[in-house]
């Protein structure tokens, strides 16, 4: 193989090595900022003293809570991060919309605060 071909060889290494350092450090990044709107949000939530959140909060300690007070949950958190700036709202928004519901029930619990029963 000629010195040329060695060199361009090792220069694409690199190059890969780079965009994979890259795209790792920007999904990190991204979780990171996901965390930080997410717990923006349960600060948030927690100031507005809603007797229906504090309900459900209450309940959801004791037991699972059912779909239907899930979707209540959801409901009154999403009109509480539209007061959160537009990236974060857009991230924790993200979370409040995944496909599985058993992510986004998940999602709910820990902006409520409460563990998984």
């Amino acid at each position: 193989m000629s010195l040329y071909a060695t060199v361009l060889l090792e220069v694409l290494r690199v190059v890969t090595a780079l965009v994979v350092g890259v795209s790792t450090i920007g999904g990190i990044w991204d979780a990171v900022r996901g965390l930080r709107a997410k717990r923006a949000a349960r600060r948030h939530i927690a100031e507005q003293h809603d007797t229906m959140l504090a309900s459900l909060i209450e309940q959801a300690r004791r037991r699972s809570l059912k779909d239907s007070e899930i979707e209540r949950a959801r409901a009154r958190i999403q009109r509480y991060i539209n007061d959160l700036p537009d990236d974060e709202a857009a991230l924790v928004g993200k979370g409040l919309s995944q496909l599985s519901k058993s992510s986004e029930r998940r999602y709910v619990q820990e902006l409520l605060g409460v563990r998984s029963v």
